[in-house]
């Protein structure tokens, strides 16, 4: 292998990922919707949190409805949104009254039949339905109880520069970013 493609392996790696990670933070806050709990954190260790209200393209700033907070987007570090569990307790809520009351009303049927088999599998599945459908109302009223936080966005921790040298040299710098601690 050539020096000089061995030169360009790693800008070939790092340039996609950098450019990928310029899109993210704008996908990131072009799928929050109004009034949603966000939590912001800056390059400088300052933390915000509060509902989302705007993104404005113009003089680029993220806006939260919490003390009118505005925080510069090229300053964001990452994004935080606020996730019930509803959507999780409604999935286990059905499935966990749903599957039983399948059974219950299935053997219920099959044994008021006499042996003749089940006659009336139509009001059983409107009854396991039913049930199911009871158990995702619980399941999804216990769940929108808790909250947790999602990350929506991480800045990138590698950069790649391209910078102009004396003499008419192009040079490439590499920086790695460490994150600040968070007490």
């Amino acid at each position: 292998m050539s020096s000089a493609t061995c030169r360009l392996i790693p800008l070939l790696i790092l340039l996609p990922a950098s450019l990928a990670a310029q899109s993210t933070l704008d996908n990131a806050i072009g799928r929050l919707r109004p009034g949603q709990t966000v939590r912001l954190h800056s390059q400088t260790g300052q933390r915000a949190e509060g509902r989302f209200t705007v993104y404005e393209t113009d003089p680029s700033v993220v806006v939260l409805a919490m003390r009118d907070t505005t925080i510069r987007f090229a300053m964001v570090d990452s994004l935080w949104v606020r996730k019930t569990g509803a959507k999780t307790g409604a999935i286990v809520g059905a499935v966990a009254i749903g599957v039983p009351s399948a059974l219950f009303w299935g053997a219920l049927c099959s044994g008021l039949s006499e042996g003749n088999g089940c006659e009336a599998w139509g009001t059983v599945a409107g009854l396991t339905v039913a049930g199911a459908g009871v158990g995702a109302l619980l399941g999804a009223a216990i769940g929108s109880a808790s909250s947790r936080w999602q990350l929506g966005y991480a800045s990138p921790q590698v950069g790649l520069k391209f910078s102009p040298l004396p003499t008419q040299r192009f040079g490439v710098g590499l920086s790695i970013r460490l994150p600040a601690v968070r007490r």
